[in-house]
């Protein structure tokens, strides 16, 4: 008997993503099974509007900066004027 279009995957029924405890290992898994099948990840949205990359960087880079500023000026510690 030849190979399937019936995957294992769609036999196995249970939950992948419930809660906020995912281990990077089903995180892998959940990548491997949506690669095999075609899927990929959509970009990022906000209020209906897409996310581009270059605002990606823009707000990686500020957040870097103010973690350098908040570690040398000692703010965070509830001492703001």
């Amino acid at each position: 008997m030849g190979s399937s279009w019936l995957d294992s995957e769609v036999l196995r029924l249970e939950p992948f993503t419930l809660g906020r405890d995912i281990h990077p290992e089903r995180i892998l898994e959940i990548a491997v099974i949506a690669a095999k099948h075609g899927f990929k990840l959509a970009g990022l949205r906000s209020f209906e509007r897409q996310i581009s990359e270059e605002q990606i960087r823009r707000v990686r880079e500020r957040a870097r900066q103010v973690a350098i500023g908040v570690g040398e000026q000692g703010l965070g510690t509830g001492d703001r004027k």
